[in-house]
C-alpha cells in the first residue's frame, strides 16, 4: 500500500508541476490584471482534467477497499492457501492449539471448532482494522499541501518578485495563494474521496445477465465518479471566478481572511484531529 501511494503522489506532484508550467506559458499576468476568457478556459480544462483523474484513482481504490474487507468478511481459513500444501495440517493444528491457549475455545474443543472459532475473530475484528489502518483518506493533509504549495506557491513567488502593485492588492494576492494552497486543493481532493468513495455497488445491482451486472456496475461507476469530478471542478471554477472576476481589493481581503481562518476548522473536521496529533509530535 505505502509503495502505490508514493507512485500515486509522485504522477500527482508531475500533474501539479506541470500544471504551474502550463500556466506560466498560457498567459503569465501581474496581480492587478486579470486573465483572458481563452486563458482562464485552458486552466479550468486543465483542473478539470486533473480532478478527473483523481476521481477514477479515488474510485478504484474506494472498490479495491471494499473487496479487502469483503475478503475479510468471508474469511475461511480452510480456503486460505497454503504455500506448502504439506504443512496445512500442521498450520491449522498449531492455530487451533492458539485458539485453546488463549482460551477462545475450551481445551475440549475439537480443531474443526477451534479454526471455526479464529474465522469468527479474523470476520468480526480485521475488517475495522483495516479501516483504521488504511484511514479515510488515501493522502494526508501534509502530503496534499505540499503539492498546493507546488501550484499555488511558486505562482505566487514569481508574481510577488516582479509586481508593482500596492500594498492592499500584494496582500490580498498572498492571502489569495494561502487559502488556495494550504486549503482549498488538501480540501477539495479530500472531499473528491468522500465522495466518490460513497455508494458503492451492493448486491442490489442484481440482472439475469452476467454481462449486464459487470456493464451496469461500469456504468454506475462512471457517473459517480462524473458527477464527482464535475461538482468539485465546478466548486473550483466558482472560487476562482469569485475571488478573481468578482471581488476587488479591498472587499476581497475580509473574505479571503474570512476563509483564511475558517480554514483550520475544516480541516480538523475533514482530517479527523489533525491538530491533536501534531501538537503529540511537536
Amino acid at each position: 500500500l505505502p509503495v502505490f501511494r508514493a507512485r500515486v503522489f509522485y504522477c500527482m506532484t508531475v500533474a501539479c508541476w506541470m500544471g504551474f508550467n502550463f500556466h506560466a506559458g498560457w498567459g503569465s499576468v501581474s496581480i492587478d490584471t486579470t486573465l483572458c476568457g481563452e486563458v482562464r478556459f485552458k486552466r479550468w480544462a486543465y483542473t478539470g482534467a486533473f480532478v478527473l483523474a483523481m476521481a477514477c484513482y479515488f474510485r478504484i481504490w474506494a472498490l479495491a477497499k471494499k473487496q479487502m474487507n469483503h475478503s475479510l468478511t468471508a474469511f475461511s481459513v480452510m480456503n486460505c492457501i497454503c504455500a506448502c500444501e504439506t504443512d496445512r495440517t500442521a498450520v491449522e493444528d498449531a492455530i487451533a492449539d492458539i485458539m485453546r491457549a488463549t482460551a477462545a475455545v475450551t481445551e475440549s474443543s475439537s480443531k474443526e471448532e477451534a479454526l471455526m472459532a479464529f474465522d469468527n475473530i479474523v470476520r468480526g475484528e480485521l475488517p475495522d482494522v483495516l479501516d483504521r489502518v488504511i484511514g479515510k483518506l488515501t493522502f494526508t493533509y501534509e502530503q496534499l499541501a505540499i503539492l498546493g504549495i507546488i501550484m499555488h506557491g511558486a505562482d505566487a513567488a514569481d508574481n510577488l518578485a516582479r509586481t508593482s502593485a500596492t500594498e492592499l492588492a500584494i496582500l490580498s494576492y498572498a492571502l489569495k495563494c494561502t487559502w488556495r494552497g494550504l486549503f482549498q486543493f488538501p480540501l477539495s481532493l479530500a472531499f473528491l474521496e468522500i465522495c466518490v468513495s460513497c455508494a458503492l455497488p451492493e448486491k442490489w445491482v442484481l440482472f439475469q445477465s452476467r454481462w449486464s451486472r459487470l456493464w451496469s456496475t461500469r456504468l454506475w461507476n462512471g457517473c459517480v465518479v462524473f458527477l464527482a469530478a464535475l461538482l468539485i471542478t465546478g466548486f473550483l471554477v466558482w472560487d476562482d471566478h469569485l475571488l478573481d472576476d468578482c471581488l476587488t481589493v479591498p472587499n476581497d481581503i475580509m473574505v479571503l481572511g474570512f476563509l483564511n481562518l475558517t480554514g483550520p476548522l475544516m480541516l480538523h473536521y475533514v482530517f479527523q484531529g489533525m491538530f491533536g496529533q501534531g501538537l503529540k509530535i511537536w
